[in-house]
């Protein structure tokens, strides 16, 4: 009996220590599955940090990029206005504004005769514009006859599209 006694507590001790080794697989494998719940939170509410920062740069770039495009939108406005404002009084209008502001000036402090020029102020002025309209025209009759002669250099061909654009543009102004 006591070999049957002592195979019976061998069989006992080894049918307890496979229960102690699963029951210990089983807490470890709960331990493991618990730490593995609270990795993926502590993961979770990291990418939900993350995600708040990345918001909130999204939006100060989007608040950045309205206050750019509101910024050009006013500068555009400001620059139509201007614009306008040009396009209401010509150039001649503004040369002849000029001009009786200085004839006015002038007549103040006694320079000019009654008809608003100086004597020599007045020659120069017609001899001198007279001058420059002569050059001109000469210079613009000597690119035509050159254009069609088909015997222009390429620098008058430049001069002779500068003039066809300064006579398109006579009288008007952007800047005036």
């Amino acid at each position: 009996m006591d070999a049957e006694n002592a195979s019976a507590q061998n069989r006992t001790a080894y049918v307890d220590g496979l229960a102690e080794q699963v029951s210990a697989r089983k807490a470890q494998a709960q331990l493991k599955k618990q730490q593995d719940i609270q990795a993926n939170r502590q993961d979770d509410l990291r990418v939900e940090r993350e995600a708040a920062v990345f918001r909130q740069q999204a939006e100060a770039e989007i608040a950045a990029q309205r206050a750019r495009e509101a910024l050009v939108a006013r500068r555009e406005a400001f620059a139509q206005q201007q614009y306008a404002t040009s396009q209401q009084q010509s150039r001649a209008d503004k040369v002849e504004a000029y001009q009786r502001t200085l004839e006015a000036q002038s007549h103040a402090n006694g320079i000019l005769g009654g008809d608003g020029w100086g004597k020599s102020q007045l020659g120069q002025h017609k001899q001198t514009a007279a001058m420059k309209s002569a050059a001109r025209e000469e210079m613009e009759a000597g690119l035509a006859r050159a254009a069609a002669s088909g015997n222009m250099r390429p620098d008058q061909e430049a001069d002779n599209q500068a003039a066809a654009i300064r006579k398109r543009n006579q009288g008007s102004s952007v800047f005036f």
